[in-house]
């Protein structure tokens, strides 16, 4: 049933206990229209916690199932991350620049432009087309840094 689940197009990046669903992949938006362990789309968004807020941007539960996943701070957040993200759609599908381009945008965030006085290579998003600069290590594509996120 799991792995009928993940084959059946899942976003990917549901954040669940690894130990009991080692087969689920993490959440990557803000939706999730299925659930990944019993397959219904009735998955309602709840309220969270205190300390849930802190470090969920949502949760969402299964009427039936009464599974619970939730989307980490980092989709809404991508400075948030231990890994490089675009600024704009939160994409991990990064390309390392050699110089900058005049044509495609540059992202002039505060961290972004402190980043590249201290020297830190110009990152490229294809899916919304924007340079910036990030010192975090990115994921490699065989790694699971080949999904736009939102």
């Amino acid at each position: 049933m799991l792995h009928a689940a993940a084959a059946a197009g899942i976003p990917a990046g549901v954040y669940i206990d690894p130990l009991a669903y080692p087969d689920l992949p993490k959440m990557t938006s803000l939706r999730l229209d299925q659930c990944p362990v019993c397959g219904s789309r009735s998955l309602v968004r709840r309220k969270r916690s205190l300390a849930e807020r802190l470090r969920h941007a949502a949760v969402y539960r299964c009427t039936f199932c009464r599974f619970e996943a939730s989307v980490p701070l980092t989709v809404l957040y991508p400075q948030l991350s231990r890994i490089a993200r675009c600024p704009r759609c939160s994409s991990t599908a990064l390309r390392v620049l050699a110089r900058r381009d005049p044509i495609e945008r540059l992202y002039r965030g505060p961290l972004s432009m402190l980043w590249a006085l201290l020297g830190a290579p110009i990152l490229y998003c294809p899916f919304c087309r924007l340079q910036f600069y990030d010192f975090r290590p990115r994921i490699d594509g065989e790694n699971g840094g080949n999904g736009r996120i939102g």
